[in-house]
């Protein structure tokens, strides 16, 4: 009888410092955590200081790449790495953007937040350079991928890799991140071969959330009551996303920042029925 007293103590006193050494383990990870993202965004906020966002660098030379979406393809490209090794691993999730950053279209955002939709579609003409441009490919399949490795590029067995109808991928500014929807192998392959350009199928502004949504690095917040949305899952995305707030902060002062090597983007907010409204300026 006393034995089975004491097995059971010791069992509870195991189970206390277990917890115990979960809460200070997370806590020490919430703390790191956010000190990790203090020190991204303080270099984010000091690109800004040496680079404002006119058109043209201290020569005088068209400015065809804002220095701060090289602080985001650093950053994007660790989790971009992290997908790609999936059929490596074995691991065959779906991938989806909530995986991430947060999910933009939980049922806590519906409730709490609006009415209307906060992502809105806008128009976008131009390519993405799957060797440049941070694009989140999901690969699962094994063989698949063995064969789309083989298979895809201008030095194998196929011609130098093109998009086709099986390739979609949607885009979201103003981070400049490009999530895959279908053709995550052979878009894989044109990532690690270094060439081809896509067009995304659907390109969504996601500025409007940044009115209502924020982040410490460990957590995202409801602005307006402070009430908790997600744990972060990847601190990068959450300085990605923070970043995203200081460059639509950029773009209303001054109209245009730039992304990528090849366009400009401005995303212009006027007022009209009362109502905030969207448009993408291609230029």
């Amino acid at each position: 009888m006393i034995y089975n007293i004491v097995d059971f103590i010791y069992e509870k006193c195991e189970e206390y410092l277990k917890k115990a050494d979960d809460k200070d383990y997370k806590h020490c990870r919430e703390r790191n955590d956010k000190k990790y993202f203090s020190q991204i965004m303080n270099i984010a906020n000091d690109i800004f200081l040496y680079n404002d966002c006119s058109t043209e660098n201290p020569l005088g030379r068209t400015l065809e790449n804002h220095p701060i979406y090289n602080l985001i393809r650093l950053l994007g490209k660790d989790v971009q790495r992290e997908y790609m090794m999936h059929p490596i691993k074995g691991i065959h999730d779906e991938m989806k953007l909530k995986d991430f950053l947060f999910n933009l279209w939980s049922k806590t955002i519906k409730e709490d937040i609006y009415e209307k939709p906060l992502m809105r579609n806008v128009e976008f003409s131009k390519k993405i350079s799957l060797s440049k441009d941070v694009v989140i490919t999901g690969p699962w399949h094994p063989t698949r991928f063995s064969e789309a490795l083989s298979r895809y590029g201008s030095e194998l067995l196929m011609t130098k890799w093109k998009q086709d109808s099986n390739h979609q991928v949607t885009l979201y500014l103003p981070i400049g991140i490009s999530v895959v929807e279908q053709g995550n192998h052979s878009i894989t392959s044109g990532i690690l071969q270094g060439e081809g350009e896509i067009s995304p199928s659907e390109t969504f502004d996601m500025s409007e959330y940044y009115k209502y949504i924020h982040t410490d690095g460990s957590w995202y917040y409801l602005s307006k009551t402070g009430k908790k949305l997600s744990e972060v899952r990847s601190v990068e995305y959450a300085a990605i996303f923070e970043i995203g707030r200081i460059i639509t902060d950029k773009q209303n002062l001054v109209g245009t920042v730039a992304f990528s090597n090849r366009y400009m983007t401005s995303i212009v907010m006027h007022k009209q029925r009362n109502r905030f409204q969207s448009f993408l300026i291609v230029q």
